[in-house]
């Protein structure tokens, strides 16, 4: 069963923590936004850290991921760069010399047989896959989704974490693979704001969750939360398993 962190505005984290096995983290949004840097160092919950700037396939720097990680501590993701595996490997290396391999993910970055060796050779026991492995920013989304899973298939060797969706269909690939353990997303919180069901959107995601989720503080709005609350039951029902929702 994969375990599930969820991507909200900082409002709605109280909102939505009862909905996560785990807190995923942008060190982009703890550098910005004090209110969500201490909910996350009062969650006792295991942390992820992602290091995207929002919206780019840029990441922060090294002094930075460092920063919030020395606060949270918890896994951090490896900055990676689209396409450039050799650059994303060099980067796993310097975040490991920073904070400690142990505490490093690193990600695939290539769609290519020899170098998905490398990456099983170099990583941990973790490693992190792209929604977007292989592909350029225009391509079909569906596309995309089929390119993450022969990836995963590929990484048999070791636990998968899936960084972000754009296609819920997809993740019925990995109902029965087990060493794919985990996924973060804001779709579901995406719909949600939208009033859309996620089993009855469209496989196409028109608009960037990254705009949703750095949003104002949205006031809490009951429709919008029993929503989310459905999203996230259905989500979980495409992960492998049924979820009662919060009690």
């Amino acid at each position: 069963m994969q375990k599930l962190g969820l991507d909200c505005p900082t409002s709605w984290l109280h909102y939505i923590e009862d909905y996560t096995d785990y807190d995923y983290v942008l060190v982009e949004k703890c550098l910005k936004d004090k209110d969500y840097l201490e909910y996350f160092k009062n969650s006792p919950k295991d942390k992820l850290i992602n290091n995207r700037l929002m919206g780019t396939d840029t990441s922060r720097t090294l002094e930075d991921i460092v920063k919030v990680w020395e606060i949270l501590g918890g896994k951090v993701i490896a900055p990676d760069w689209g396409n450039d595996h050799l650059r994303t490997l060099d980067a796993f290396g310097i975040c490991c010399e920073a904070i400690g391999w142990e505490n490093v993910i690193g990600v695939v970055q290539t769609t290519n047989e020899a170098n998905i060796k490398e990456c099983l050779e170099i990583y941990g026991e973790q490693v992190a896959v792209g929604f977007d492995v292989g592909s350029e920013h225009e391509d079909d989304e569906v596309d995309k989704a089929f390119k993450r899973i022969k990836v995963v298939q590929k990484l048999v060797a070791k636990k998968v974490h899936l960084l972000g969706m754009t296609n819920p269909g997809e993740l019925l690939f990995y109902k029965n693979l087990d060493y794919v353990e985990s996924i973060n997303t804001g779709l579901p919180i995406l719909l949600g704001f939208k009033g859309m069901s996620l089993m009855e959107h469209k496989r196409i995601k028109d608009v960037s969750s990254y705009n949703y989720m750095d949003m104002d503080n949205p006031p809490f709005d009951g429709d919008v939360y029993d929503l989310i609350e459905s999203n996230v039951a259905d989500l979980r029902y495409l992960l492998g398993y049924f979820y009662e929702g919060k009690e």
